[in-house]
């Protein structure tokens, strides 16, 4: 896929998911003039665009962002997450990789840009509870559960979201394992069970059903809705310019495809590189 391809696609997720975020102030220009990125260390010292205590990928990192943003890129050595947290929202950095702890403080005006998908991993993809329109549970954390998917990768994502959710590991374990979604509901009505998890995906797929008039969702409703939230997260100020932001996103999704060993560095042990959403390090609901 070309740059300019993924840069498009990058604009289009910012419009999706960060359109309501306010352009006013002197703060905002139409590109970064320097790109400052905190790297976290033994010892905090000052940014600089050459080191001799660099490692040759960290070089060969601040080089290839460098050449593709147009711009100095500096790597700035902080002691830990916090540190860059508190470096990144005193305008001292320009992202920082923090996650939940780090971010807290200062998510007024910081917010996470992109994170690192694990191989074999479905994504931090919305889970949803559904139960009957008259079910009397009221506390999710007692309830009998049902899940629906046999694919172990998709049911481990399901579990993830639920332990993430505080569910218990023992409500976990003894859930009702079911071959798919319409199978599940079936179950919950019987009252066999109470509650049924599945993926959003597949809950809006059901409830279109297959025929006009069709409504195979009718006497259901959604009791909770989340997704679990990320380890970490490389994290921007929020008044980064839109344009900037964008192009960072697609120079970095590229990585594992055009400098894998730069991907390797820049979020160990990840397949990709995908942009998120501004609570991407929090444990979201609705």
């Amino acid at each position: 896929m070309r740059l300019g391809t993924l840069s498009l696609l990058a604009l289009t997720f910012l419009s999706a998911c960060g359109g309501a975020e306010k352009e006013s102030g002197s703060t905002i220009q139409s590109q970064i003039k320097q790109l400052r990125v905190a790297i976290e260390g033994k010892a905090a010292g000052e940014c600089s665009a050459d080191d001799k205590s660099w490692t040759t990928v960290q070089r060969a990192y601040v080089q290839h962002i460098s050449a593709r943003m147009e711009i100095p890129v500096l790597l700035c050595p902080v002691a830990s997450k916090a540190e860059a947290a508190r470096a990144l929202a005193d305008n001292k950095v320009d992202m920082a990789l923090l996650d939940a702890a780090s971010i807290a403080p200062v998510k007024a005006s910081v917010r996470p840009m992109m994170t690192g998908r694990i191989p074999a991993d479905i994504g931090r993809v919305a889970i949803v509870l559904v139960t009957t329109e008259n079910s009397p549970t009221k506390d999710l954390a007692e309830a009998r559960l049902a899940l629906s998917g046999a694919n172990a990768t998709m049911l481990l994502g399901v579990k993830r979201t639920l332990a993430a959710r505080n569910i218990p590991d023992s409500a976990i374990a003894a859930a009702q394992t079911l071959a798919n979604a319409s199978d599940g509901l079936a179950v919950i009505k019987a009252g066999k069970a109470d509650v049924l998890a599945l993926y959003g995906a597949e809950w809006m797929r059901l409830c279109r059903g297959e025929e006009k008039g069709d409504k195979p969702c009718e006497g259901f409703k959604e009791v909770w809705r989340g997704r679990p939230a990320a380890a970490s997260a490389w994290s921007v100020r929020r008044d980064i310019p839109k344009e900037s932001r964008a192009r960072l996103l697609g120079i970095h999704i590229a990585l594992p495809q055009e400098k894998p060993e730069l991907a390797r560095w820049f979020v160990p042990d990840a397949a990709e590189i995908e942009p998120t959403e501004e609570t991407a390090l929090e444990q979201t609901s609705s």
